[in-house]
């Protein structure tokens, strides 16, 4: 996909950030790209979603592309669920994002840590991420593959 969503996130692609995420399985052990095209898909989501809430699209897309970048599944699954979102917004601070950017990766993962979505921003990445994940275990995102260019194995 080009055009305007791209161009929002293309240093953070090319940066690599995301390529560990690509050997950690998501919602779903057989989808394509793992967790880097989870990430990929709740960035166009919230992208999309943004103007239904007035938010940042700029935010919402950047957030959603690091909102997993944190994770680490070699401590543990139970361990990398829970401290993610904290580690995930310490590597957008330290890439330079906004703090609305890493307030919402930081809260992304309520009620499980973190708190409630605290701002338009956090909020559309929270549901971005959890209608990722939900499409994800039903086996219906094909077509949002398609959309922002993740390949099938």
């Amino acid at each position: 996909m080009r055009g305007p969503f791209r161009s929002l996130i293309s240093d953070i692609l090319l940066s690599g950030v995301l390529e560990k995420l690509k050997t950690y399985p998501s919602h779903s052990i057989s989808s394509p790209g793992g967790r880097a095209s989870h990430c990929l898909r709740t960035a166009y989501l919230a992208y999309r979603m943004a103007h239904l809430f007035r938010a940042d699209e700029r935010a919402c897309a950047r957030a959603g592309l690091l909102h997993d970048v944190g994770y680490d599944a070699g401590s543990g699954i139970l361990e990398a669920i829970l401290e993610h979102a904290g580690k995930s917004a310490r590597v957008a601070r330290d890439l330079g994002e906004d703090e609305i950017v890493v307030r919402a990766i930081r809260d992304h993962m309520f009620p499980i840590s973190g708190r409630p979505p605290a701002s338009r921003v956090a909020l559309v990445v929270w549901l971005a991420d959890k209608l990722d994940s939900l499409l994800e275990l039903l086996g219906f995102t094909g077509w949002l593959n398609k959309v922002v260019g993740v390949e099938d194995r």
